[in-house]
């Protein structure tokens, strides 16, 4: 990655389960060290979207993987969001490792998911989720 950050295994295996196998509801992930993705928590299955947002911390960044179900009219929906949480409260220093780290975490996961970014809970919280969603 550009700034040199590598993903660790687990960090890899968690996705995967998340998504063949559906273990867990999400996985956050962390920066270890300044060097290296890891797993930080896994998320119960019965844990919900708002649980998850509620526990976020506004001067700490991460990375999370959330299986998102809804309902439609036409039946329920599902998607993986890959969100990237850099809240205002962030150290400077922190906030650029994380922004710059991304992409190596998006490629390392190989896709197949929506991507949300925040700095602020309204950038990620429900409402706002529904209508990207819905595009």
């Amino acid at each position: 990655s550009l700034s040199g950050v590598r993903v660790s295994d687990g960090a890899v295996t968690a996705f995967n389960d998340l998504k063949t196998k559906k273990v867990g509801r999400y996985v956050t992930f962390v920066i270890t060290n300044d060097t290296e993705i890891t797993v930080a928590t896994i998320g119960e299955r019965k844990e919900t979207y708002e649980e998850f947002v509620a526990k976020l911390d506004a001067s700490a960044p991460l990375y999370a993987i959330f299986d998102f179900e809804w309902e439609t009219a036409d039946g329920p929906r599902d998607k993986i969001l890959f969100i990237t949480w850099i809240p205002d409260g962030s150290k400077v220093k922190a906030k650029m490792l994380y922004a710059s780290s991304k992409a190596a975490l998006g490629s390392a996961l190989g896709g197949g998911f929506v991507e949300v970014a925040g700095s602020d809970v309204s950038d990620i919280d429900r409402d706002t989720l529904m209508y990207k969603l819905k595009k």
